[in-house]
Order: structure tokens, then sequence, then C-alpha cells
């Protein structure tokens, strides 16, 4: 038994809960990368130190009980383990369906934008629009995170969200550069002065990350 094969065996001995593959690298900090953490489980199951069980797409390892009914407790581990992980694709799940809607109203807020406003309430209205889609940005960013919880179509509906969020943003974006830029047009000072006089600030103002 190597060195990282150990240090992992030691590590499930010591928390003695079942683990995916992402799960043990992301719990020791991506200390080892995929390729060396499967290794090593495939040697410690091999040896029998370890058990595996496949549930859909998703391999799970724990390190074996010994002593009377050893069986028994190894699968009701996992059985609890896998209680844990469905609670918590449910509560993602919900959180998901919390941020589809906010979307829809973000969508309708965009609409209302283009219909009677003046410019001075469209340039308000869109830093505070660019404020909201940056905390559904970072929401869905964390949602997106523990990958192992959550299904291939899960994960797609949050890249898909994620798309159109960042997408809503860019069109808003542009819209009021526009709608400022035209102001400019008869405006008889600099553009700074401008977004002074009317309390508008842009991404770079704000030092706004990127938003890709």
């Amino acid at each position: 038994m190597n060195a990282n094969t150990e240090a992992i065996f030691k590590y499930l001995k010591q928390t003695n809960r079942p683990y995916s593959v992402n799960d043990i690298i992301q719990n020791l900090h991506k200390k080892y990368n995929k390729t060396v953490v499967q290794n090593a489980l495939d040697e410690l199951v091999k040896a029998d130190h370890v058990m595996s069980k496949t549930y859909g797409k998703q391999v799970i390892y724990c390190i074996k009980q010994s002593g009377k009914n050893a069986e028994k407790k190894d699968a009701s581990v996992v059985k609890e383990e896998l209680k844990t992980k469905e609670r918590e694709l449910t509560e993602k799940q919900a959180l998901l369906k919390k941020l589809q809607d906010e979307n829809k109203q973000i969508k309708a807020k965009v609409k209302n934008l283009t219909q009677n406003l003046t410019t001075e309430e469209a340039l308000v209205m869109k830093t505070k629009l660019v404020q909201e889609v940056t905390e559904k940005k970072t929401k869905l960013e964390n949602l997106s995170n523990n990958v192992e919880v959550v299904s291939e179509a899960d994960k797609k509906k949050l890249q898909e969200t994620k798309e159109k969020l960042v997408k809503e943003y860019r069109k808003r974006k542009r819209m009021c550069t526009e709608m400022l830029d035209a102001v400019l047009e008869n405006y008889p000072k600099s553009k700074k002065i401008l977004l002074e006089e009317t309390g508008v600030e842009t991404d770079e103002m704000v030092k706004m990350e990127t938003i890709v």
C-alpha cells in the first residue's frame, strides 16, 4: 500500500462515512487528483478494506465494518448516506425552482423597462437589475459547486438558467448603454458628470467581476 492509498484509507477509517470519489477530493482539499483517489479506492476494494456500492451513475465507497453483523452495518451506513444525499438534492431542486421563478420576475421587469420609462428611470432600474442578476449568479455558482449530489439533468438546468441570466444582464446593459449614449448626444457636459448627476454607477466604477 503506497503513501497515497494509506492516507485515503486512514481518512475513511477516521470519518467512517460513505463518500464518492469527488467527495474525497473536495474533503481533502484537492490534495489528491481524481486518478490518485480512484486508484487508491480500487486498491482498497481489492484488498477488502473498503466496500463500494453503485447507485445510478455514482459509486459510493466506505470502510468495511468489522464484528458481528458487519454486512448489515455496511448496508445501514450507505443507506443513511444516500438519504442525506437525496435530501440535499431535494433542497437544491427547490432552490433551483426558486431561482427560475425569480428569473421570470426579472424578465418581467425587463419588459416593463422597455415601456414608457424616462431615461433617468431606465438608468436607475438598470443599476438595480444588475445587482439582482449578480446576486442570482452568486447563488447559482454556489449551487453548482457540489456536482455529485445533482443529476446531469439538474446540472444542465442550472447551466441553462445561468446562461439565461447572463443573457438578460447583457441585454439590459446594452439597452441602458444605448439610452445613455442617446442622452449624451444633446447633453452639454461629459459622460462622467451625467453619471454623477443621475447617480448611476458602471460595472467598472463598482469593480464588478466579469460575468461569463
